[in-house]
Order: structure tokens, then sequence, then C-alpha cells
């Protein structure tokens, strides 16, 4: 899970976003915390090296991660799922699997609630 920060968006709100995601799914998920990088940029992309994405592989492990740079966003291969924080969108790598999902909705609505609540 990529969350993509815009230009207004500090770098403080970006890792407050990265380490509320990783507090929802901690510990249920062991060793999730190993796996967290509040703020990446293109100088270290060790968080790469953990990825695997559930929709080739079917495997569960992955990342959270946040980003400021914009060119994160056009690299699908790297993320399951993108979270805009200033715009509330969530951007699926494969948008036919996830839109059809029921949970779409929401998770959209959900983003949307944290944002305008910030």
């Amino acid at each position: 899970m990529l969350f993509l920060g815009g230009k207004n968006t500090t770098t403080q709100q970006l890792a407050q976003f990265v380490c509320a995601a990783a507090s929802l799914v901690s510990p249920p998920l062991l060793g999730i915390l190993s796996r967290v990088y509040p703020l990446c940029s293109w100088d270290n992309l060790d968080f790469l090296s953990t990825y695997r994405s559930v929709f080739q592989t079917g495997d569960r492990k992955g990342y959270i991660a946040g980003t400021k740079n914009p060119l994160f966003k056009p690299r699908s291969n790297w993320f399951d799922v993108c979270c805009e924080v200033e715009t509330g969108s969530v951007i699926s790598a494969r948008p036919d699997d996830y839109k059809s999902q029921h949970y779409y909705k929401d998770d959209t609505e959900f983003i949307e609630y944290v944002v305008s609540a910030l």
C-alpha cells in the first residue's frame, strides 16, 4: 500500500497515515512493522524488495509506504493500492478487480472521511 502526499501534505502527516495504516493491521499480521516505510524516495527503494503483489502471486507480503513524489503513482507495478492523501482517491493497480469487489465503495468513503478529518 502506497500513500501519496501532495504539495500541501507535510512529511509528518504522510508518516502519520502510514503508521496509522500499519496500526490497523498490527499485531494480527505479524512482521508488518518491518515492512513499514513512512517516507520513501528515489534515493532508497529498499521497500520494493519486500513487495510481491497480491494480484500477481496471491501472496500477502508487501509494504506500507509513503511518498510525496508524484513519479511513484504511474508505477502501478510497485503497489496494489495507492491512496492519494490530498484528494482522498484510492487507486488500485488492477482497478477492474478492485472496483468489482463489494468493499470498493466502503474503502473510498473511508479514505475520504479520514482526509476530511485532517
